[in-house]
């Protein structure tokens, strides 16, 4: 009995001094590691930035030449994401001394006027930022709408759920790829006639914005006419399905 006595004592102080010995080791391996140059973040890696340059992004992350082990990955998140065009952000840690940031930044999907300039617009119409580029047909302007104050991330059709769902549904022209590049804006200001108009001037009426797809496709079938080509004038696509062409 007496032995078993001494031989638990013994391993008591054996786990006793393990556990001192390992936290001695971790004291000291994160002294080091907090304090080693070889811990300090010299590169960055940004993926997925199209609109936003990759020197706005460092810039807002600021932690080129701070210890990998303190920086805090929200913290980086949240100061990213204060760029109205970021969506999303993903940061990840690769020791000894990188981080990757990749970033989903919203899809630009149209323009509105805004007193002297224009505000780029997200697929569900709400506001991104002001830029100052003059629309060029890539992706269309919004008209029919105004726009009062500049908000990011506010819909320009605040506490209008009839315009909200017209808009969301006419931005998507930019998903169809016969659309790229051939109509320089859309005007909603009548939710049930719904003008289309190209970069040549021909104006598009299609109504509603119902069967979308459709009244889309065979409004390229016509503009791709030769002898609408040559021409301005209005196409009317019909309820029915069938379009009018009218000569101005």
């Amino acid at each position: 009995m007496k032995n078993e006595r001494i031989e638990k004592k013994i391993r008591r102080r054996r786990k006793f001094l393990n556990v001192c010995f390992l936290l001695i080791f971790i004291g000291i391996f994160l002294t080091i590691a907090l304090k080693s140059k070889y811990f300090v973040i010299n590169k960055i890696i940004i993926n997925n930035n199209k609109y936003v340059k990759k020197e706005e992004l460092l810039a807002l992350c600021e932690a080129k030449g701070k210890n990998i082990f303190l920086v805090k990955k929200d913290k980086i998140s949240e100061k990213i994401k204060s760029n109205p065009y970021i969506e999303s952000v993903n940061i990840k840690k690769r020791l000894p001394s990188t981080i990757i940031i990749n970033v989903q930044e919203k899809k630009v999907k149209g323009l509105i006027k805004f007193d002297n300039a224009f505000i780029n617009l997200d697929e569900s119409g709400n506001m991104i930022q002001t830029v100052n580029q003059f629309p060029d047909g890539s992706i269309p302007l919004i008209e029919g709408i105004s726009v009062k104050q500049y908000i990011p991330g506010q819909n320009i059709a605040q506490n209008n759920p009839t315009y909200q769902k017209v808009l969301k549904e006419v931005l998507s022209i930019t998903d169809f790829k016969e659309c790229k590049n051939v109509f320089y804006s859309i005007n909603i200001s009548d939710p049930l006639n719904i003008v289309l108009t190209t970069k040549s001037g021909i104006q598009v009426c299609i109504g509603d914005s119902t069967n979308l797809e459709y009244k889309l496709s065979y409004a390229i079938s016509i503009l791709n006419n030769e002898e609408v080509k040559k021409n301005k004038g209005i196409i009317e696509i019909l309820p029915e399905g069938t379009a009018i062409f009218r000569k101005n």
